[in-house]
């Protein structure tokens, strides 16, 4: 550099000797030139340091209950970001740091990002839990207090989830008038019988319909499930409840695990069809129905035609991935699932559930996929244009204001407070084709049951209140 800069100097001396200011400004705009284009430090460029320089490390946070972190394998996930980090991402890293919620957290959170699933302490917080009702607190006051850091996921959306209510006020105004619809639900607060089958009337729900717990997450009393054949068994239903509509869908359940708008699909036992009649109330524990292997009364299929269900997911063309993605956009999530169905005898699309950060057992390499959504969400929450420009907005999502579904003010006050960005407009999910057709862009994959095997176990046959379906009729 200083060899070049003193060739310079000599010879625009030489040449324009009676003009020695000159040559002066000639060498300084030659030496400015020439760190430019070989330092590559230019003005612009100084800003990204940030995130293109080589020493650069990312910090993020994360807390997760031990039995979480042993179904996702946590500590695998951290050491393969690390070594792809450095590797594939720019010679980027990525530092994790565990989160000590008996601490100070604001003296722990000099991160980037936080990645967390606190739904279960939302619902245990809600019931008296002191502890659970501390972490929450924490971890929402520093979402708010620091609008800067990615939080994966916001506080707010997932109340919403933890909610069925609310959850599926919020499906139902995503869905619209779309190709995949959610059925027909209301909230029985009491065991007014009488008041109960009007509200069912009015919302247009008939028997058999599905009571589930109000409480969607966080205990396992939100997994337990009845299945009503009729009138007379209406004061079998355990409220508060969420009465929802039973389709029959040959016993296919579809579960869609999202990681922002990449979807995969996989099929899942389910109950098989059922038709009203005189038959004792059932009651069933979703996660233990629809557990890989699971093989139950329940789930049992007798005829030819249920044997071996048909491959849906070639049916369902762009439809599931519009769907999640909208829902993602609306309410700012990043990793859920659904549980979808397929009407037995229209082959309507519906969604019956969505689950916050699911177990994502059934997705290949997910700690691959895991890695380059954190790597591409972080480079874009942390790049230039973004960064004074991330303010967050409330904003009144329109949910739960009208009809049978929406007589819960609460609920109203929740959804209204969901955080979304400023830049995103309100608008309903809707199809281009209008239907379930079209052209195939889903895969539906084969659960990887030698890992499902290692490290949960074998599952195990699932059971059933003794004699409560051997009335009961299928369709």
């Amino acid at each position: 550099l200083t060899l070049k800069l003193f060739i310079n100097i000599i010879t625009f001396t030489f040449y324009n000797c009676n003009s020695w200011i000159l040559s002066f400004v000639c060498c300084c705009a030659n030496f400015i030139r020439f760190v430019m284009n070989d330092c590559k430090f230019t003005t612009l460029d100084a800003d990204k340091r940030q995130t293109v320089g080589s020493s650069f490390r990312w910090r993020v946070g994360y807390w997760l209950t031990p039995k979480k972190i042993k179904k996702l394998q946590f500590e695998r996930f951290i050491e393969k970001c690390r070594i792809k980090g450095i590797d594939l991402i720019q010679h980027q890293d990525v530092y994790f740091v565990q989160i000590d919620f008996d601490e100070d957290i604001s003296n722990q959170l000099d991160v980037h990002a936080v990645i967390h699933k606190v739904s279960d302490f939302i619902v245990q917080a809600k019931e008296g839990d002191q502890y659970a009702a501390s972490v929450v607190e924490k971890l929402e006051k520093f979402e708010k207090e620091h609008p800067e850091i990615l939080m994966i996921d916001s506080i707010a959306a997932l109340r919403v989830l933890c909610n069925r209510f609310d959850q599926y006020s919020l499906i139902k105004d995503v869905c619209g008038s779309g190709p995949v619809l959610t059925p027909h639900f209301i909230l029985l607060s009491d065991n007014n019988c009488k008041a109960n089958l009007e509200k069912l009337a009015q919302s247009g729900i008939t028997f058999p319909f599905v009571c589930k717990p109000v409480t969607a997450h966080g205990t396992e009393l939100a997994h337990r499930m009845q299945l009503i054949f009729g009138e007379h068994g209406m004061n079998d239903i355990e409220t508060p409840c969420v009465a929802q509509q039973f389709i029959p869908h040959d016993g296919v359940l579809y579960k869609v695990f999202a990681v922002q708008d990449k979807i995969f699909i996989s099929t899942r036992p389910s109950l098989r069809n059922f038709t009203s009649g005189e038959y004792p109330t059932v009651m069933f524990e979703t996660q233990k129905i629809s557990k890989i292997g699971c093989v139950s009364e329940l789930t049992k299929v007798t005829r030819d035609s249920e044997v071996h269900p048909p491959d849906h997911s070639s049916m369902f063309g762009d439809a599931p991935r519009k769907l999640i993605t909208e829902f993602s956009r609306r309410t700012g999530l990043s990793l859920f699932g659904m549980d979808l169905i397929v009407e037995q005898t229209t082959g309507q699309l519906f969604v019956i559930d969505v689950n916050a950060f699911p177990s994502y057992d059934s997705v290949p390499d997910f700690h691959d996929l895991l890695c380059e959504f954190l790597h591409e969400s972080l480079q874009k929450k942390w790049s230039p244009q973004n960064t004074n420009a991330d303010a967050k907005t409330m904003i009144d999502s329109g949910i739960g204001s009208s009809g049978a579904d929406s007589d819960n003010s609460d609920s109203e006050k929740k959804l209204k407070a969901i955080r979304l960005r400023a830049t995103h407009e309100r608008r309903t999910f809707s199809s281009d084709s209008g239907s379930l057709a079209g052209s195939m862009s889903l895969i539906a994959f084969e659960p990887d049951r030698n890992r499902i095997k290692r490290y949960y176990g074998i599952p195990k046959a699932c059971k059933f209140q003794a004699g409560s379906d051997s009335t009961v009729n299928e369709r």
